[in-house]
């Protein structure tokens, strides 16, 4: 093995996470020398404290010297260690009662007060090089984070909370890196709070004033405490997480309701690094306490960075408080985790919400595998869906056989978990995803689906463009904006879903092409909302010229033989999302199918030319000429059916190879030959005829001055458009058909062609096209 291998080795064995090596081995089961405990039932419900019961002081020493004991065991079998820590507390006389439950250690001390032992954390039970200089690392930021003050009042907040006294598992700098993540996505330039900061009772309580919640995530040690009637109505067990308010005289006087009703309790970890010496003792917390203190918006989500917080020894009592604490989403796992596969699985959640991928400016590449070309946000139940399947591969550990759902390494933690419920999952950890329906509420959290695009389509008419969006939104309804050279268009949008909105485009001129953003409706007045990734509507101008020939053997009332000849021209332009499209998380981006529906409104067209000669072929020939009324009036574009001075150039369903099917959209075999159907129908008056014979020759109900052709019709497409999937640049070919006319007054043999020139495209995609952000500055740190 080399030494990198074994360095490897080392890693994993260092970094069982938050969650890693659960004392809580054991279904929960009392010791003998603890007489009033019964075997395989939890301690009995602690009485309340008595007045001039022990003092924060003696219940710093009591935890303490449960540590000092827990450091001279051997430490070569976890299962064993915390059993003799459970076995030794009782039979010390310093605690009534202690039982090994799952993560953690459940006691009561002599004056009936609650304490818990953690225990879930490989990191700190089996320490190894490695982790001491992870832990040595993490110091300075810990301390920055136990310093910050939490952002002002806001009606949003995004919270990272993280257990800044146990380094050595718990990674203040990667909640540091999600926090960061939210700023340079524009949160808090949109009004939301976005804060990390220590899991602290007093920063509990003031998240709860003027913060209320749309996404939580809580870093910290987690354990199934064994006390009956806490936790949630009828629950044998309940769920307590470790807190960074050490206990003290202020503190114990400050939290003392919340200990007599059990909401918290004492608290202490055990640790083999006393390399800073024993730490303080602190305050665990219950789904209760959350529950009272904090504010969740409804359909809130939340994350818990901590073991056993999905088992289903406490996942009902957990789920029924906090839903009726108005959470509407919470993801947890069953069994101990590995803190490096915590880490990992919450940076490819995050990274996939949030659109994040390479190029990153957020620092998520440093925590999540991101992919190239970059990709867009998808929304949260298609990022836990795939996350159920795709297996783990990142920055932060070498690639390994399971999905990010899933953690289940090492020798220690198998033997933790393999005993425990669910029994079925064997030693493996497993996040669960808890739905209450928080997707449902009126108003959900932005953190169930950011802006996001797919793709687009453009409809036109002659006064504007409609713009249809497919692609995920939030329900509550934003804006759209198109930026170009002149600047910001915000589009008036007609309507809004999670899955399509549209929105009225300019015919022409500023704002009728560039980047179109979604943007969230803001969290206050005045502000911006959260952009979507900016996907361009890309437009091209061109020269079209339609050429016909036509060979006279009837006109009117006379026979015999002549030529013709039409020319029209055309100065169009023309709109369409050709982007490569990313159909799904971590799919290679999918070319588009070239088409348009119409060119825009400010295109023209106009009949330059309607020259013809005809002589009949009597005894006394008789002549009729033609010609075309100058100036040509101009014609306006329109979608069929044609009326006088119009004309259309637009998509045709149904068309033979090469042509597409005429409609835009991702494709497995994309096509970028594009025909479409031309046609046009001149002004009364434009068209002149004039004979020697009376008008016999020239009637006036014999001038009809349309002409529809190209596309399905006549061989099969007159005009195609192919554009190039890598510079977007248009060619222009013209097929020479041949066909039947009654363009000059009867039905005559005729071949048009039509050709022309496409300009250079205005805004074509480019390579980061699918995730590209409108970025602000990230804080300083």
């Amino acid at each position: 093995m080399s030494k990198f291998q074994m360095f490897l080795l080392l890693a994993v064995f260092a970094a069982v996470a938050a969650c890693s090596n659960s004392a809580s081995v054991l279904i929960p089961r009392a010791h003998p020398t603890a007489p009033s405990v019964k075997p395989g039932t939890p301690s009995p419900v602690p009485t309340a404290i008595p007045s001039g019961g022990q003092s924060a002081a003696q219940v710093s020493a009591t935890l303490q010297s449960t540590e000092s004991f827990y450091l001279t065991l051997p430490h070569t079998n976890p299962v064993a260690d915390i059993n003799a820590v459970a076995s030794q507390m009782v039979s010390s006389g310093a605690y009534k009662s202690a039982t090994v439950t799952p993560g953690g250690i459940t006691a009561t001390l002599p004056d009936g007060s609650l304490a818990v032992i953690f225990t879930d954390s490989l990191e700190d039970l089996g320490l190894t090089n490695s982790a001491n200089s992870q832990r040595a690392a993490n110091q300075s930021e810990a301390q920055r984070v136990r310093a910050a003050s939490l952002s002002g009042p806001t009606s949003h907040e995004i919270a990272f909370l993280t257990l800044t006294s146990d380094t050595n598992t718990f990674q203040s700098k990667t909640d540091g890196a999600y926090e960061q993540a939210f700023v340079a996505d524009g949160f808090t330039a949109a009004g939301y709070g976005v804060d990390v900061a220590s899991i602290s009772l007093d920063n509990i309580v003031a998240l709860g004033n003027q913060h209320p919640i749309d996404f939580l995530n809580l870093s910290t040690h987690g354990m199934v405490a064994g006390t009956p009637g806490t936790g949630g109505a009828g629950a044998p067990f309940t769920f307590m997480l470790d807190s960074d308010t050490p206990v003290n005289a202020a503190t114990k006087m400050q939290y003392q309701s919340d200990l007599t009703a059990h909401n918290i309790a004492y608290a202490y970890y055990l640790t083999t690094d006393n390399g800073l010496g024993l730490v303080s003792a602190t305050y665990a917390f219950t789904p209760a306490f959350m529950a009272e203190n904090f504010h969740f918006n409804p359909g809130a989500v939340i994350n818990f960075g901590s073991c056993w917080s999905a088992n289903p020894t406490i996942l009902p009592a957990l789920s029924a408080t906090l839903q009726a604490a108005g959470v509407g989403r919470m993801y947890g796992w069953t069994k101990s985790t590995v803190a490096v596969d915590y880490y990992e699985t919450l940076a490819f959640l995050l990274d996939r919400i949030l659109g994040e991928q390479n190029p990153s400016v957020t620092g998520l590449a440093t925590y999540a595998t991101q992919r190239v070309p970059v990709q867009r946000p998808f929304p949260l139940d298609d990022t836990y869906t795939t996350m159920q399947t795709e297996q783990r591969m990142g920055p932060i550990y070498f690639n390994q056989a399971e999905p990010y759902t899933v953690s289940n390494k090492g020798p220690t933690i198998q033997a933790i978990n393999v005993n425990q419920p669910p029994l079925a999952d064997g030693p493996a950890s497993i996040l669960i995803q808890t739905d209450f329906g928080g997707e449902n509420v009126a108003n959900p959290p932005i953190i169930y689906s950011f802006p996001s695009i797919a793709q687009m389509q453009t409809t036109e008419s002659a006064t504007s463009g409609t713009l249809t969006i497919m692609g995920h939104f939030p329900l509550a309804q934003g804006t759209v904006q198109i930026v170009d050279g002149s600047g910001t268009t915000m589009l008036t949008v007609t309507s809004w879903n999670a899955v399509q909105i549209t929105a009225t485009l300019p015919a022409s001129g500023n704002g009728s092409a560039g980047l179109v953003t979604v943007l969230s409706a803001p969290a206050a007045d005045g502000l911006p909302g959260i952009p979507s990734n900016a996907v361009p509507l890309t437009q091209w101008t061109g020269n079209l010229t339609y050429n016909e020939s036509d060979t006279l053997t009837s006109v009117g009332s006379g026979s015999g033989s002549g030529q013709g000849t039409i020319v029209a021209q055309y100065n169009i332009a023309f709109r369409s999302d050709v982007h490569p499209v990313v159909p799904s998380i971590d799919t290679s981006p999918q070319p588009q199918s070239f088409a348009f529906s119409n060119v825009e409104g400010n295109s023209t067209g106009a009949l330059t030319a309607y020259n013809g000669t005809f002589v009949t072929n009597d005894k006394d020939p008789k002549t009729a000429t033609f010609s075309a009324a100058s100036p040509a009036p101009v014609w306006q574009p329109v979608l069929p059916p044609l009326h006088a001075g119009t004309f259309e150039i637009r998509a045709f369903g149904g068309q033979s190879a090469p042509c597409g099917a005429g409609i835009s959209g991702p494709s497995a075999t994309p096509n970028d030959v594009f025909c479409p159907i031309t046609g046009f129908f001149a002004t009364p008056g434009s068209i002149q005829c004039v004979d020697d014979d009376s008008g016999n020759l020239c009637t006036p109900d014999e001038i009809s001055g349309i002409s529809s052709y190209g596309g399905p019709f006549d061989a099969g497409g007159i005009l195609s458009f192919t554009l190039n999937p890598t510079t977007y640049a248009i060619t222009v070919a013209g097929t020479n058909v041949s066909f039947t006319s009654d363009q000059f007054y009867g039905i005559t043999a005729a071949t048009a062609t039509m050709g022309g020139t496409v300009s250079a495209p205005s805004f074509p995609p480019s390579e980061t096209t699918p995730a590209l952000r409108r970025r602000v500055a990230a804080r300083a740190r």
